[in-house]
């Protein structure tokens, strides 16, 4: 049985050009959110700091558990990153590249009530 949930992740990213690969981030997540029906809804926030953005993603996404639906969500995120050339930890050391790398600093997952 398919349930609702709301999935925040706070992410943090490095490197330069962050601000403009979060934007190509969030309209390629767009695409992966159009393909999968399971995605439900998503919104986006970004800030700047000292050395690093910081991103602020909620899901709605629909799965059988937390589990889940905490999968679903964060493989579409980090699905958007890569496809924007983007890093996330454990795929490439990102020491001397010229791109933007995504690590996740919080999770939430919240069943949302029928």
């Amino acid at each position: 049985m398919e349930h609702m949930f709301e999935v925040e992740m706070n992410l943090r990213v490095f490197g330069p050009n962050r601000a403009k690969n979060f934007d190509a981030v969030t309209d390629a997540y767009y695409t992966v959110e159009q393909g999968d029906a399971r995605l439900l809804d998503c919104a986006w926030d970004y800030a700047e700091c000292d050395d690093s953005g910081e991103v602020d993603v909620q899901i709605t996404v629909t799965g059988s558990d937390e589990k889940d639906a905490y999968a679903k969500a964060s493989t579409a995120v980090r699905t958007a990153i890569h496809a924007t050339g983007g890093l996330t930890p454990g795929w490439e050391d990102i020491a001397d590249r010229d791109v933007s790398a995504y690590r996740v600093t919080r999770v939430e997952v919240e069943l949302i009530p029928a």
